[in-house]
């Protein structure tokens, strides 16, 4: 008989044990949970109050909390079931919410009783999410000081005062819809709605100009897309926010993403610190939040509405009190929170209440006749678009309002009781802690207050029937103490967007038009799931000038029309014009100067402003006019210049009466265009104060310790050409080279391994591009700056991209700050420049170690300019800009004429292998200077193609020409020719010819030193020539050690330049074939 192993018994037991009390504990759980989340589903019960059955862990928000449905939709759902009820009890997951719809009880909890009511019930956490600590969130004392504090922005007097500045956002966004009218294509109408209600919050409350209308990737477009299409992660946050705020703090969740807050952040800090410090003031928003944090008296214009208590309090609120409550700090991060609110809710709300106005008036044509009638008599009546005019437009009203009623942008709003309520007629209590819902959507579509709510009809809102109607039930802002602040700004907004459109466009359905019109229950506020999509066409006016007065105020132009012949007007006006531009054409001839008849409106740089020639071309042309000239005279545009050809002149202009030829005449506004303020634009102490305290850091010693930044970039490189040569022998030279000088730039400037050999979007790459590829219109600014510097000085424009300036800000800022936090050490030109922001000064050193201190005379120059991170940033740029873009261009025109002259390239190569093999293979900085010929190589480069094709000073006080009577006043601009020196057969015989032996030291000695200039020469000579010599060669050792270069089919020979680059670059690319050599030096380190 078989006998049991106690062993397996025992075995068998312990597992069974496990088993039991494993399925005993996920019972338990699992009972628990179902506790949990069920307790308190007979709450509403025990109180005898109707309520829909809740659904295990939904609630009654199922629909809604799967994003299903909106919020506003759901709740409409509830309150249609319950009809004859004052008020429901739902529940929101497992917590017991109370749903009002009796319009009586609504003005309870809003007006007569809100001290039981005053917040709203929504979480935030401030410390991760700082833009939460707006007037929408807070409740209490924070609530109350910030509502009293902000309420005098929002009066109509301070809207009226605002009033011309939605005007001109107006105005621009008319001429904008101009191009889709003309043709006539399907338009998303809440996306062009929110470019214009983005562009008046920018105006009105940051006071900057956006240009959000006409520029789809401006900064604050940008946020603008984050809110209105906020990923599907935001979207559960926010339910989360709502159904489950415990988990919401306790996660720490926040909904911005990080940089949108730091957007905020940023531009309310740099816009606060700018008004500060020059003192400027402006009517906006920023201003009153700038008097509140400064604790200074705000006046509302007379018309103060807010009201802060209720009927059971039986006292109003010390606001005096309040507003000088030490616990309550009003600091940078409030004023970006109620600056931020006050940006999301103008522009979303007022953008989707425009588009849906627009789609009701394409839907009902009657209606938008009716509107459009009202419009242009208002227009006519008061000449013009303007307050008055808007204020009179009663029609305009109704259609808004029965929009709002329609779509309101809100669907519900939440009040969350604070202390114990009893509902007035019944025994029931709202408990402390209870949330109390007003579902507007329902109440605007509820048939008893709207009889068919489907309909759209302005005329429910005449003052007869909205006398007739309970109150309370019309709520797009809410209503009491809390009701939105800046509903009259909204109104305004919507009013000035609508006018500036109808008065011009007839707005139509399409075939992308949604019938009926579907909710995206995802978006924060009601929009529309498939867009509002319109198409818009001229509308056809009888009386021109009607619709010209309409859209500018032109009061004083009308009465001159009406009473003078308009052709005498426009001859008196080409008159005037035609006498401006010509009127210092005879300039010259006064002087007895030769000079060439100029072009009205272009002078003698048709051909360059027109962009018909290149820059090089140009000046050559002119070089030419007058051979045997010393100089002769040129207009600019309108400007009298001096175009010398006397290298012994140049000298004079250059060295010897420098004093009297210090500046270049380059208009800088360092306001509008920061980067601008580097060293070579500066002027005067100021030049002289920066180039006292920057010629240290470009000393040869300095240069030396960077040298090992330059071999590192130089490995890269040449495994970068490998790499590319393996797979295709034809390369654009231009854009290789540029990507090793922008390495070697960023290495050295700002000590950042930026990998742009390796990385296509690496951001200095995109900054590069911009700079290295200007529009026409970038090329058109740089010619007007310095042909007429009067005119861009009146237009403020800004030359440099906004993108790049920050993009070189926000580096810098980082990274001084990460070197003065970490104490790093690279010997880079940041590195030289953080130590002369602390120092002041820095002493000369060679590159054989010794230093020799600055002179008495320098270090009192130094002094005159404080090197802050602006100044730094300017002088980072400035050393990116010229330093890639010159080498690189450099360095690509010198390896065209090597695959163009065989044995010179040859020579080149053996010279660089020679050199290499002396220093074991080692790239160092000794063995550079070793390589003479290729020294010759690369002047004879410069000299045939010079970065800058002429140079330009300006004349500070009468001067007289040596060796002539002809005095050139103060403000006379200079123009010394480079190129064409460089090209002229006097100076260098055959210039076409590609010959390195015009710079052995026997030729040179027998040449005028003043004909070769293509970093300048004298006091204002550029500061990092000896880098930029450097750097070039450096990169031609690198591509030519083991590969030599030929011509391809796509090289571009005879070579022609570019029209509208700023330094000399070829038009169509440098394309060379690379062959791989087989050498001793292939086997050379770098």
């Amino acid at each position: 008989m078989p006998t049991t192993n106690p062993n397996s018994w025992q075995c068998f037991s312990w597992h069974y044990q496990v088993m039991l009390f494993v399925t005993t504990a996920v019972f338990v759980a699992i009972a628990s949970i179902y506790w949990y989340l069920t307790c308190n589903y007979n709450y509403w019960k025990a109180r005898g109050i109707p309520f829909p059955i809740p659904r295990l862990i939904f609630g009654n928000t199922k629909e809604i909390t799967l994003l299903k449905t909106t919020i506003g939709e759901g709740l409409q759902n509830i309150y249609k079931k319950y009809e004859g009820c004052s008020f429901v009890g739902i529940y929101e997951l497992r917590t017991p919410v109370l749903l009002l719809r009796d319009p009586k009880l609504i003005k309870l909890v809003l007006i007569k009783d809100f001290t039981h009511f005053q917040g709203r019930g929504i979480v935030s956490n401030e410390s991760v999410d700082p833009l939460s600590a707006n007037l929408i969130n807070l409740w209490g004392p924070r609530w109350r000081v910030l509502r009293t504090k902000l309420t005098p922005a929002f009066t109509a007097a301070k809207i009226r005062n605002m009033f011309d500045l939605i005007a001109e956002s107006s105005r621009q966004y008319k001429d904008f819809l101009k191009q889709y009218a003309d043709s006539e294509e399907d338009l998303e109408f809440r996306n062009l709605a929110a470019k214009f209600t983005t562009q008046v919050i920018g105006t009105c409350c940051f006071g900057l100009q956006t240009n959000a209308i006409q520029n789809e990737d401006s900064e604050f477009r940008k946020m603008c897309r984050k809110v209105l299409d906020p990923s599907a992660i935001i979207a559960v946050k926010r339910v989360i926010r709502m159904y489950m705020p415990g988990m919401f703090q306790w996660l720490e969740m926040g909904l911005n993403p990080p940089d949108v807050t730091a957007f905020f952040l940023d531009a309310v800090r740099d816009l606060v610190e700018y008004r500060e410090k020059y003192g400027v003031i402006r009517p906006d928003f920023m201003h009153l939040l700038m008097q509140i944090k400064n604790e200074v008296k705000v006046n509302g214009g007379g018309d103060c509405d807010i009201n802060c208590h209720g009927s059971n309090s039986g006292k109003v609120v010390d606001a005096t009190r309040i507003l000088k409550d030490p616990d309550i700090v009003i600091d940078e991060k409030v004023m970006a929170a109620q600056a931020y609110i006050f940006f999301l809710a103008g522009f979303e709300t007022s953008s989707t209440t425009m588009s849906f106005a627009l789609h009701e008036l394409a839907s009902n044509p009657k209606i938008l006749n009716k509107l459009t009638a009202e419009i242009d008599t208002a227009l006519n009546k008061h000449r013009g678009f303007c307050y008055e005019a808007i204020s009179e437009m009663d029609y305009l009203d109704r259609v808004i309002q029965e929009t709002l009623r329609k779509h309101p942008p809100v669907g519900m709003v939440p009040r969350l009781c604070n202390k114990a309520y009893k509902i007035p007629g019944t025994e029931t209590v709202i408990e402390e802690g209870t949330k109390v819902l007003i579902p507007i959507h329902a109440i605007h579509r509820d048939p008893a207050y709207y009889p068919d709510p489907s309909l759209f009809d302005p005329d429910r809102f005449l003052d007869e029937n909205k006398k007739s109607r309970e109150h309370c039930t019309f709520l797009p802002f809410g209503e009491g103490p809390r009701i939105c602040i800046g509903t009259r700004f909204a109104y305004m907004q919507t009013k000035a967007g609508l006018v500036a459109l109808l008065s011009g466009y007839e707005v139509n359905l399409c075939s992308k038009s949604s019938i009926p019109l579907e909710y995206d229950p995802t978006a924060n506020i009601l929009t529309s799931k498939s867009g509002i999509w319109l198409k818009i066409r001229h509308r056809c006016k009888r009386n021109a000038r009607s619709q010209f007065a309409s859209v500018f105020r032109v009061e004083m132009i009308g009465i001159l029309t009406e009473l003078l012949d308009p052709i005498l007007l426009t001859g008196l006006f080409i008159g005037i014009i035609y006498f401006y531009f010509t009127s210092t054409f005879n300039y010259w001839e006064s002087k007895g100067v030769p000079y060439k008849k100029p072009t009205i409106f272009l002078g003698n740089f048709g051909d360059l402003l027109l962009f018909k020639k290149s820059q090089c071309e140009g000046i050559q042309d002119m070089y030419n006019w007058f051979r045997g000239e010393r100089f002769f005279g040129v207009f600019r545009v309108r400007m009298p210049a001096i175009f010398l050809r006397d290298p012994d002149l140049i000298k004079c202009v250059f060295v010897k009466d420098f004093a009297t030829f210090t500046n270049r005449g380059i208009p800088v506004n360092n306001s509008q265009d920061p980067l601008n303020g580097h060293l070579f634009n500066l002027e005067g102490k100021k030049w002289k104060s920066l180039r006292s305290k920057l010629t240290p850091t470009f000393s040869s010693g300095k240069i030396k310790r960077m040298f090992y930044l330059l071999a590192e970039c130089s490995m890269e490189f040449e495994r970068l050409i490998r790499r590319s040569v393996d797979r295709n022998k034809t390369l654009e030279v231009r854009a290789l080279a540029a990507k090793f000088t922008i390495d070697v730039i960023g290495s050295c400037a700002f000590g950042i391994q930026i990998n742009a050999l390796a990385d296509e979007s690496s951001p200095f790459r995109s900054m590069a591009e911009k700079l290295s590829k200007p529009s026409y219109k970038t090329a058109l600014w740089r010619m007007l700056r310095t042909s007429v510097p009067g005119l861009f000085k009146i237009l403020r424009v800004q030359v440099i991209d906004p993108t790049v300036t920050k993009f070189f800000k926000n580096v810098v800022s980082d990274m001084i700050k990460e070197r003065e936090a970490q104490g790093i050490n690279r010997h880079d030109f940041m590195d030289l420049l953080v130590e002369l922001k602390h120092k002041g000064i820095l002493d000369v050193e060679h590159s054989n170690g010794r230093t020799q201190p600055l002179t008495e005379e320098e270090i009192q120059a130094a002094k005159e300019i404080e090197l802050d991170e602006n100044v730094i940033a300017a002088q980072a740029f400035v050393f990116f800009a010229a330093g890639y873009e010159t080498a690189s261009a450099t360095i690509s025109f010198c390896l065209h004429e090597l695959a163009l002259n065989p044995d010179i390239q040859w020579k080149t190569r053996q010279d660089i292998i020679n050199s290499l093999e002396e220093y074991d293979g080692n790239l160092s900085f000794e063995c550079v200077s070793e390589m003479k010929y290729l020294d010759k190589v690369v002047l004879e480069t410069l000299r045939k193609h010079p970065p800058a094709p002429l140079l330009s000073r300006r004349c500070e006080g009468p001067y007289r020409v040596p060796g002539t009577d002809v005095v050139l006043p103060s403000g006379t601009r200079v123009i010394i020719p480079i190129y064409a020196l460089h090209h002229d057969p006097e100076h260098y015989p055959n210039p076409e010819e590609f010959d390195p032996e015009r710079f052995s030291d026997e030729t040179k000695q027998s040449r005028h030193p003043y004909t070769f200039l293509p970093f300048g020469e004298g006091p204002r000579n550029c500061i990092g020539m000896r880098f930029a010599l450097l750097q070039t060669k450096v990169g031609i050792i690198s591509l030519l050690k083991s590969h030599s270069v030929k011509l391809c089919e796509k090289s571009a020979v005879p070579m022609t330049y570019s029209r509208r680059s700023l330094v000399t670059a070829s038009e169509k690319g440098i394309w060379l074939e690379f062959v791989p050599e087989e050498s001793s030096s292939s086997n050379l380190a770098c």
